[in-house]
Parts: C-alpha cells; sequence; structure tokens
C-alpha cells in the first residue's frame, strides 16, 4: 500500500518546474530579441557597404549619385576633338596630388610666361600648368596660345593665392582659381600637335 505524498512535497515540485519554466520562456525571449538585433546589425552592415563602393562612392569608386572620387570624363575642345582628360573633368582635383599623368590634345588657353601657362578645353575646366627643367619652355617646343599639346607631369598641391603670385606671377584672379582647384601640374614634358591631327 502507498504512503500518501505529503502536500508540501507537490507545492516546492510545482514551483520548480514553474521555475524552469519562466526561465526558459525567458531564454527563449532573449533569443529572439538577440537575433531581431543580428539582423539589424546586418543590414545597417550592408547598407554601409553599399554606400561606400556603390551608391555615395565613399570607398573611391565615384558612384552611382555623383559624389566620390574624380571620374575620366569626356571632353570637347573648341575644334571639336574628343579627348579624355579625368583631371579636367573632375570636381575634386585632390585626388590627384602627388600623381604622375597625361593630359592629351588639349589647348594652350593663356600664357602667362614662358614657362606657366593654363590648358584645358575651355575656362571652366582649365588646368594651370608650370615647366620644370632646363630649356623645358614654350618658345622652345613652338607652342603659343590656342596650340594644341600633350603635357605629362606631376600634380602638386598649389601654394596659397599670395605665394602663386609671387612665384609665377599670376594676375589675382588667376591665382584664386588656381588656390581654389588646391592644385597645379609640374611638367616635365611638353610637346605640340600638328594642326591636321586635331582635324
Amino acid at each position: 500500500m502507498a504512503l500518501p505524498q505529503r502536500n508540501d512535497d507537490f507545492r516546492d515540485e510545482e514551483a520548480r518546474l514553474r521555475a524552469i519554466d519562466r526561465r526558459d520562456a525567458e531564454i527563449e525571449a532573449r533569443r529572439e530579441g538577440g537575433f531581431g538585433w543580428i539582423w539589424l546589425w546586418w543590414l545597417f552592415f550592408i547598407v554601409i557597404i553599399f554606400g561606400c563602393f556603390a551608391g555615395w562612392g565613399w570607398g573611391g569608386y565615384g558612384g552611382w549619385w555623383g559624389w566620390g572620387a574624380p571620374r575620366a570624363g569626356i571632353v570637347q575642345p573648341m575644334n571639336g576633338a574628343t579627348v579624355t582628360n579625368p583631371i579636367l573633368n573632375a570636381t575634386d582635383r585632390q585626388a590627384f596630388v602627388g600623381k604622375t599623368l597625361s593630359v592629351t590634345n588639349t589647348q594652350v588657353l593663356h600664357k602667362v610666361n614662358d614657362t606657366t601657362f593654363w590648358i584645358g578645353p575651355r575656362d571652366e575646366q582649365s588646368l594651370l600648368v608650370t615647366l620644370s627643367g632646363n630649356n623645358n619652355t614654350l618658345a622652345n617646343a613652338g607652342i603659343g596660345e590656342g596650340d594644341h599639346i600633350n603635357v605629362t607631369g606631376t600634380v602638386d598641391k598649389a601654394p596659397a593665392a599670395q605665394e602663386a603670385q609671387n612665384q609665377w606671377k599670376l594676375d589675382g584672379d588667376s591665382a584664386k582659381r588656381m588656390e581654389q582647384q588646391g592644385v597645379y601640374l609640374s611638367a616635365n614634358q611638353v610637346e605640340k600637335i600638328n594642326n591636321n591631327n586635331n582635324q
């Protein structure tokens, strides 16, 4: 014959089972809440990666919405020839500082002196060039305003406007334009393009 169970043991066992159920419910709630946060973190991470490399161009790829690093573009010189010169189309020319590049089939817009001049398809896209090296002058190359040239050099950070005026004898407007652009081309090679190549 079985002995009747004590009422206290039954209550203790019931309380223990309720505590286990509560703990299991809390663990499940934490898992569900944590899983939701993980999805939010993944979504945040995907948006950042998308923004860096695609939409906003923070990773240096230019982006779909026009912000970011300079991109190569097509420039139309006055005579109608098509030229690809990325620095002339760039809105942020600072990205080119320290790089060696060639600007091809571009026009000499304004001559400051025999070693300093502006190139580009038009004033809005112009770039200041300074020739370096012995006997590297426009006169020696037979180049004047309006001529089309190829020029190769290193992009350097522009000095302050006052310093540029003193160093290269620029007028005030030219010095301010160069300071706003933030760069100039220190060229070691310049060559005139024959007129029949431009037509």
